[in-house]
């Protein structure tokens, strides 16, 4: 039997807005969830099998960081990590959040 396991994606922080005159800052995108695919026999795994799907992150408010994807698992035999958050946004800087392992 094949799983296909997928992470939940991570939410991206929200921008930076400044008054008209000054400078105002877009924030990175967040980091994809993993992907993991395995084939395992029957014999190989118990009779029931807990699956967890983990939930896209949230996305940040104006100024707010968002929330990191969450895992999905298929029991303790498999796991698709879920994606970075990305920070708020800045007057200067992008920050991206990382893929899931």
């Amino acid at each position: 039997m094949e799983v296909v396991l997928f992470g939940g994606g991570g939410g991206a922080g929200g921008g930076y807005g400044a008054a008209v005159a000054n400078a105002r800052g877009a924030t990175g995108g967040a980091g994809g969830g993993a992907f993991v695919s395995r084939v395992f026999r029957a014999s190989d795994l118990t009779a029931t099998v807990t699956v967890t799907i983990g939930a896209g992150g949230a996305g940040g408010a104006a100024a707010s960081t968002g929330t990191a994807g969450g895992n999905t698992t298929f029991g303790s035999y498999l796991t698709a990590f879920g994606g970075g958050r990305s920070l708020a946004g800045a007057t200067s800087n992008d920050r991206g959040g990382g893929g899931g392992g």
